[in-house]
């Protein structure tokens, strides 16, 4: 059973990994979105999402997933906040640049 430690407390480094998830989530959310703009040039990875979603679609799914993050990062154990954040941010940044590589550009 875990219990609450002073280690729990969220600190400077909890936001800095938080924001830094988020902005790569926003830029993946871009992305997203600028395949489903563009259904003849781009079809879209993510099995969830489908090869076409709509981009009403994946934003709604990406500001659920932007809201939900942080919540859980929140009420995780100290020792396991930055796990769940790190893993969060090499995911992001993996598809952010693999979209890139391909000439997924961003629309918001």
């Amino acid at each position: 059973c875990m219990s609450a430690h002073a280690d729990d407390t969220w600190t400077a480094w909890d936001t800095r990994r938080e924001v830094t998830f988020e902005m790569l989530e926003l830029a993946d959310m871009g992305q997203t979105r600028y395949i489903a703009a563009h259904p003849n040039q781009f079809q879209e990875a993510n099995p969830f999402f489908g090869p076409h979603p709509s981009k009403r679609t994946v934003t709604g799914w990406f500001v659920a997933g932007m809201g939900a993050h942080p919540l859980l990062a929140v009420v995780l154990p100290g020792e396991l906040r930055p796990v769940w954040q790190w893993g969060g941010i090499v995911l992001e940044a993996s598809v952010v640049a693999h979209n890139a590589k391909l000439g997924v550009k961003f629309n918001f």
